[in-house]
């Protein structure tokens, strides 16, 4: 499979707090199959060292994910996150790579959400790296929408991505419509993005096709 772990993961700590989740948008999370993937041969020694291409990257190595970008996002044994040698924070529990641009979507242990080494806020509940962008769009435990670090609106119940343009289609709580930051009608109750465009088309609670 795409994007493997080096080791089985470890087991999540007991906490206080929901833990956020990352999805997988359907037949989106990973590149076609015509897509030239450039993803690196990577292996951990026995010890722990993880190699990438022969080069050493580190050491102490628990997981791993590739990108076709030839990146290769870890996590060592203490919970720092690493792209390659470069250290992006610590105490890391989920995390995603783009596999065209190979930047890291990834939450820390107090709920933090960060893109590479960027902190974009706190509290998040879901999130979704878009492969192809490499932008996260998240929600927070307020119900805020989130495109990396913009907040876009309140009170959102679900939302999807457009894959080739990163733009967000998204409901609320109350039913209102939004593409981005932008609120485009109310009572709404299926919608799609189309990955191409960023085009969102909807229907309302009373079949009204927009």
């Amino acid at each position: 499979a795409f994007s493997p772990s080096a080791l089985p993961p470890a087991a999540a700590p007991a906490a206080a707090r929901p833990q956020p989740k990352a999805i997988h948008p359907p037949g989106r999370s990973y590149p076609p199959p015509d897509h030239r993937c450039h993803a690196p041969i990577v292996y951990v020694t026995q010890t722990g060292d993880l190699y990438k291409d022969g080069v050493r990257l580190g050491s102490s190595a628990r997981s791993y994910k590739t990108a076709c970008s030839g990146d290769v996002a870890w996590v060592d044994s203490i919970g720092s996150l690493h792209l390659n040698t470069e250290r992006l924070g610590s105490s890391a529990s989920l995390y995603e790579i783009a596999w065209r641009t190979g930047d890291v979507a990834w939450s820390d242990s107090i709920g933090a959400m960060h893109r590479n080494a960027e902190r974009l806020g706190s509290s998040v509940r879901i999130f979704s790296m878009n492969g192809y962008t490499g932008s996260v769009a998240w929600i927070d435990s307020m119900g805020a929408m989130h495109l990396n670090g913009e907040r876009l609106g309140g009170s959102a119940s679900r939302f999807k991505t457009a894959l080739f343009t990163g733009d967000v289609a998204w409901l609320d709580q109350t039913g209102g419509m939004h593409r981005n930051a932008e609120r485009l009608g109310g009572s709404g109750n299926s919608f799609e993005i189309n990955d191409y465009t960023g085009a969102v088309a909807w229907t309302s609670q009373t079949g009204d096709m927009y």
